[in-house]
């Protein structure tokens, strides 16, 4: 073997050597004063340079992790050493890191030092697209590490409750699809869907008094995959699109990634502020900007639990006549009312055809079967049906069949009426809890279905700053910034009562509360201001 092949083997083979000028722990610094890491800064570099390194800035935040809320290995030694992304922290990770400037060569970690030649490995960020170095992580996803561990009382994940998943229903109806259609129910089928759940679900919209043709339907996997094909059909670089202030995080997602321009609507306790909308499309348009639709969730908001007023409805499809405006509406909550009837959709009101209509079975039934449809304009659907063609082909053909069992057997609207008082005394032992608590200065919405109450803090208060003093109480939550586009909403947060049973929610009511009343009296500030006294 070649003296220089042996020696590398042999490099890789023993124990890792810390590289005694690059590496810092993080309990340790890099001389004297504040930790080099702490600036901001490789510990190497002249703090001339720490402007080039920006991007490797360590911000105290959580680690990364999967989807699905798995941490990253733990074995720091097996992994390579990286360019640490502005949002993640990897110290609190991997313990240790190797931090260099952006677009430089690195070396495996440990694999530094005499005798040893690193391979290039060059970075390939600047290999994405532009879209692609926009995309962000859900603020929701990636606090998932946080919020799940022992003994945290979560009202962050925006999930229906295990609890109401119609199990030895779906086991039964599997059973039946398999031995009546046996590999034929696992074959592709049509891009817009299975035949019978179309007409099957043609049917469900109708009742609603939502009529549509066959070529105005189309069945996607979940409203998210329709909210991101929609994006991909009708928006360019630079589209304006209207969405609510509060807005739903998975939208703006999808908005962002079609490099969209949205600007935020102000709601009220009855729904959107239709002078605003008018004043933010017009002033959208005299900048020569194209305003392509606006987005709503109109009935049990997702964060804010807001619900537009029937008034309220029938002005916003006034305004979007007005202002030739297409509205893509978004409906998972609607059928998860609490007190009296409900509240008609705005495609069910809509005599102009400019309303493109999203929900799905997920909040009814349960999310992991993944199918949800759309109403639209023909011409619409026919381009989202493309496009969904090169996205996933089609959709599960298993989990249609269930959900057309579901509906022919009655199944789904059982669980609405079974559903209904099941959140409802769950979102009353909240609003109860609440009440109890929290201190003067707090105001919360009082939601009438859907999953989550929308919590604004006193003004000067940070919920995100918030959320460290509360996991340390025992208690998670979403802090409610991520859901605003223009910036605001720090002092603001989303709980979820779905989660957790009327006991655990009012000892976590109780847990927020203590956090709350610790930091309202701290001396601490926030943008330049002390927080409010306890006595408001």
């Amino acid at each position: 073997m070649p003296a220089a092949a042996s020696e590398e083997r042999s490099a890789l083979a023993s124990p890792p050597r810390k590289a005694p000028s690059m590496r810092c722990r993080r309990d340790q610094s890099c001389g004297s004063g504040p930790s080099a890491l702490s600036a901001g800064r490789d510990p190497d570099m002249p703090a001339t340079a720490s402007a080039a390194a920006a991007k490797t800035r360590l911000q105290p935040v959580m680690a990364p992790f999967s989807c699905d809320g798995r941490p990253p290995p733990p074995n720091p030694s097996t992994l390579l050493a990286r360019t640490v992304p502005d949002d993640l922290d990897e110290t609190q990770a991997l313990g240790e890191v190797t931090v260099l400037p952006p677009g430089r060569a690195v070396a495996p970690v440990g694999r530094t030092g005499p005798g040893y030649t690193a391979p290039f490995m060059p970075s390939h960020e600047p290999r994405l697209s532009a879209a692609a170095r926009e995309m962000r992580f859900s603020a929701i996803r990636r606090m998932s590490a946080l919020i799940e561990r022992p003994g945290i009382i979560s009202f962050a994940p925006g999930q229906p409750s295990p609890e109401t998943f119609p199990v030895e229903a779906f086991r039964q109806i599997l059973d039946e699809v398999v031995e009546k259609e046996s590999a034929g129910a696992f074959q592709y089928i049509l891009t817009r869907g299975l035949g019978d759940l179309l007409t099957a679900v043609g049917e469900y919209a109708a009742a609603k008094g939502m009529r549509a043709r066959p070529a105005e339907l189309m069945l996607t996997e979940g409203s998210q995959q329709g909210l991101d094909l929609v994006s991909r059909v009708l928006l360019d670089p630079a589209d304006v699109v209207l969405v609510e202030l509060p807005s739903y995080i998975g939208a703006t997602s999808a908005f962002r990634a079609s490099r969209a321009r949205m600007v935020g609507v102000r709601l009220d306790e009855e729904g959107l502020d239709l002078d605003d909308l008018r004043r933010r499309y017009r002033a959208e348009s005299a900048e020569g900007r194209r305003v392509k639709f606006l987005y709503v969730v109109p009935s049990f908001q997702n964060p804010s639990g807001i619900s537009h007023s029937v008034a309220r409805r029938r002005g916003l499809l006034e305004a979007a006549q007005e202002l030739d405006l297409l509205v893509v509406e978004d409906d998972p909550y609607g059928d998860l009312y609490f007190e009296g009837d409900p509240l008609p959709t705005l495609k069910s009101m809509d005599e102009g055809g400019r309303v493109l209509y999203l929900s799905s079975f997920s909040k009814i039934l349960a999310p992991g079967l993944r199918t949800a449809f759309l109403l639209g304009p023909e011409e619409i659907v026919a381009k989202i049906e493309i496009a969904k063609q090169s996205a996933n082909l089609c959709g599960s053909g298993l989990d249609q069949r269930v959900i057309l069992a579901c509906l022919r057997r009655g199944l789904i609207e059982e669980q609405k009426a079974r559903i209904r008082p099941y959140y409802r005394s769950k979102r009353d032992a909240m609003l109860a809890a609440l009440e109890a608590e929290m201190p003067a200065g707090m105001r919360w919405t009082r939601p009438g279905g859907g999953l989550f109450v929308w919590v604004t803090l006193p003004e000067g208060m940070d919920a995100e700053q918030l959320l460290e003093a509360a996991v340390a109480e025992g208690v998670a939550y979403v802090a409610g910034g991520s859901f605003f586009v223009d910036g605001s909403g720090a002092n603001t947060m989303r709980l979820t009562f779905a989660r957790e049973d009327v006991p655990t929610i009012r000892e976590g009511v109780k847990r927020l509360a203590r956090a709350v009343k610790a930091r309202r009296a701290s001396p601490e500030r926030v943008s330049g201001r002390a927080y409010p006294s306890p006595d408001g």
